[in-house]
């Protein structure tokens, strides 16, 4: 089909196909959407197939394995929303990028783009959506000024060889309305202080950023967060209280200490994915973590407190997790019975209590329906 003309075709859909090749810029000048995602385009991608393309709007080429330097863009001035993720887009990002005025949405993640972000990104200031994860970019990036200059409700930043400034002399304008924050990966060493004025912070990730120090408390009042990851960090001190209707906890592999308290048990029970696993948490389990209360969020799904050092008993409550199917409780000092309410958790299908000091009967039912991993 990309052999004959089509002097009047503005829109073209050819995802999920087995298409090998690119339509011809000349076969098609009133080209305004093309969207070519998860098709079998391989190797360099000549420039001067899109380069007349001066109409196109949207332009998808996701998930291809397209060789070739983004120089292709350069010409696209009418783009609002461009995709190359997954391919194998190479060089740095162009200056020339900051002259697509109109661009909402940008999306380099999962490609072997390196260089540094430029900093005429900031002239793009109907930038919504920002993702370059995966790649190999590097230097210091201000969040500060990418936040307050754009206004960007996604940024994802993830895998890469990044270093955050702390830009503590820069304010954070009231304006911003950043939902996902992704930083895993990067350079970071403490948390940014104005996060905690991103109001409408929906999905915060700072895993892997090497952050020391406590969680501030103040996190609890980012009261639209739904999911937070902090893994694999040296964050230090007491779980502080979660946000209010968090759906997603991971803040594994730390070194969190102390107690979790009734009150946060019972934010975290209305949380469907919750992993404190790899830390030096103590007390007891708290039975809020499990509440036979009807809730507003969700029942938990996945609880992990695995290789910490909380002791006393398994709770009873934890059989009002009816819709709990991963329960990792291992390498801890719990003692005393295997509740049998645990059988009320009829969704588990993976329980793991080894090494811990537990003893009587195991309820015979449930190895029925899970797959179980029990020693003393």
């Amino acid at each position: 089909m990309f052999e004959h003309s089509w002097p009047n075709l503005e829109k073209l859909q050819i995802s999920s196909t087995n298409a090998t090749g690119l339509i011809l810029s000349s076969n098609a000048p009133q080209l305004v959407s093309f969207s070519a995602s998860g098709c079998s385009i391989q190797g360099s991608l000549v420039p001067f197939l899109l380069y007349h393309l001066s109409r196109l709007h949207y332009l998808d080429l996701s998930d291809n394995n397209i060789t070739s330097n983004l120089s292709l863009i350069s010409n696209l001035k009418n783009l609002k929303f461009l995709d190359l993720s997954y391919n194998n887009f190479q060089g740095p990002i162009p200056n020339s990028i900051s002259e697509i005025l109109p661009l909402r949405r940008l999306v380099f993640q999962s490609n072997n783009i390196t260089g540094t972000l430029p900093s005429c990104i900031t002239t793009l200031k109907k930038l919504v959506e920002f993702r370059v994860s995966k790649n190999s970019i590097g230097g210091n990036v201000s969040l500060i000024s990418l936040i307050n200059e754009l206004n960007l409700t996604t940024l994802d930043l993830t895998s890469n060889r990044l270093t955050i400034n702390r830009d503590e002399s820069l304010h954070l304008y009231a304006k911003a309305k950043l939902e996902t924050l992704a930083l895993g990966s990067v350079h970071l060493n403490v948390f940014p202080n104005f996060i905690y004025n991103l109001t409408h912070l929906k999905y915060l990730i700072l895993s892997d950023t090497n952050l020391k120090g406590a969680i501030p408390s103040c996190i609890s009042k980012l009261q639209n967060l739904v999911s937070l990851d902090l893994s694999n960090n040296k964050i230090i001190g007491p779980l502080p209280l979660p946000p209010q209707g968090v759906y997603d906890l991971n803040s594994s592999h730390n070194k969190l200490s102390g107690e979790i308290s009734l009150e946060a048990g019972e934010r975290l029970s209305s949380a469907k994915y919750i992993n404190l696993s790899g830390n030096q948490l103590s007390g007891s389990i708290p039975s809020s973590i499990c509440s036979q209360e009807l809730r507003k969020y969700y029942d938990p799904n996945l609880i992990n407190l695995s290789n910490n050092k909380l002791s006393g008993n398994i709770p009873t409550s934890i059989g009002y997790c009816r819709s709990l199917t991963v329960l990792n409780l291992s390498n801890n000092n719990l003692t005393g019975n295997i509740p049998n309410e645990i059988q009320r958790a009829e969704g588990l299908e993976y329980l793991q209590l080894s090494y811990n000091n537990l003893n009587g009967t195991f309820p015979k039912p449930i190895d029925k329906f899970c797959t179980c991993e029990v020693s003393t």
